[in-house]
């Protein structure tokens, strides 16, 4: 229930992000999402008439008495379907055959052809990316340090250089904090929003262990002191994924100009 709660919650904090992304922001499956999305829409309600419901009215009110996410039916990875499908002679009956051989308690064809073209259509063909206002804030920290000299001739400290970037404007914030780590890195969040004035929807973090503990295919597992801070301004982590460097674009452009115009300074 409490799972249930949280899809629905973040579906309305943001209805334009893609299951995928969600599961990825919840440590679920894309399936998992994507059931209780249709289960939300069906009810015609909003998450402030749903989150005022007890436990019995809300398994009323989304149908779902006699049903668990879980006993829905297995779908295929569709990235993974669509590679073989530019194979010769390829096509999604075969296809489907041969995925039901490894699932036996499957989708069907029809569904699976069905979801094979949804899929398709809302794929995001396009490279460049469109920022709204407030939708998203990158983070990251310098590759650079900044050293802190004792003045009594004792050894130096280098601090570790945060830099976060909204989306739509640019708008650069930099901090500096002792360490990497989680208490840290948390602090840097919040200095940021003070600054900021407000919160954005996402926050979009690269693999670094004080956001990322542990990442698998279909899971990712956040830093429980990271996952608090967000939880209390009440926005979620959307880390960027491995080895896809227009996913932390805006991040590491503002690293390049944080490097350049704050960290290289004539001595």
């Amino acid at each position: 229930m409490a799972l249930q709660r949280e899809i629905t919650r973040l579906h309305f904090h943001d209805p334009s992000l893609s299951h995928r992304a969600l599961a990825r922001s919840l440590e679920v499956s894309p399936t998992t999402v994507a059931t209780m999305r249709r289960y939300v829409l069906q009810t015609g309600l909003t998450w402030t008439e749903l989150a005022e419901l007890d436990d019995p009215s809300w398994r009323k009110a989304l149908q779902n008495e006699n049903r668990s996410l879980a006993q829905t039916k297995p779908k295929p990875e569709w990235a993974h379907i669509h590679a073989e499908l530019q194979r010769p002679d390829a096509t999604l009956e075969v296809l489907w055959r041969e995925w039901r051989e490894s699932v036996p308690n499957g989708i069907g064809y029809s569904a699976f052809a069905d979801g094979y073209r949804v899929w398709s259509r809302n794929r995001h063909v396009v490279m460049r990316q469109v920022h709204r206002p407030g939708d998203r804030l990158f983070v990251d920290f310098a590759g650079r340090t900044v050293e802190i000299r004792d003045r009594d001739g004792g050894p130096s400290q280098f601090a570790q250089i945060f830099v976060a970037v909204l989306g739509y404007s640019n708008y650069t914030f930099i901090h500096a904090v002792l360490t990497q780590n989680a208490r840290d890195w948390a602090e840097c969040h919040i200095q940021a929003f003070n600054a900021l004035g407000g919160v954005p929807l996402w926050i979009v973090p690269d693999n670094l262990k004080a956001a990322v503990l542990r990442r698998g295919r279909e899971k990712i597992e956040l830093n429980p002191v990271f996952r608090a801070c967000l939880a209390h301004y009440g926005t979620a982590a959307l880390p960027a994924r491995p080895r896809r460097p227009r996913d932390k674009g805006k991040a590491e452009v503002g690293v390049q100009i944080g490097q350049r115009w704050v960290l290289f300074r004539p001595l």
